[in-house]
């Protein structure tokens, strides 16, 4: 799997942060993002990349993204 993200941190640097995820990582991942035990499988087996966005907060509000 071709894996890497890119990661811009809140004073705006962009940083390219690569990792590997092994097949139990994958299937957390699956769990996480609500993908059926029955479809976790064809998940694991076909995903070749996972991009991550992160919707960042105005200055001086609080609470989850």
């Amino acid at each position: 799997m071709g894996d890497g993200s890119i990661v811009t941190t809140g004073n705006r640097q962009s940083q390219i942060r690569r990792v590997r995820l092994d097949e139990p990582t994958l299937r957390r991942v699956a769990e996480a993002l609500g993908i059926p035990d029955s479809e976790r499988d064809d998940f694991v087996r076909d995903v070749e990349s996972i991009h991550i966005f992160r919707r960042l907060r105005p200055p001086g509000t609080s609470g989850s993204p």
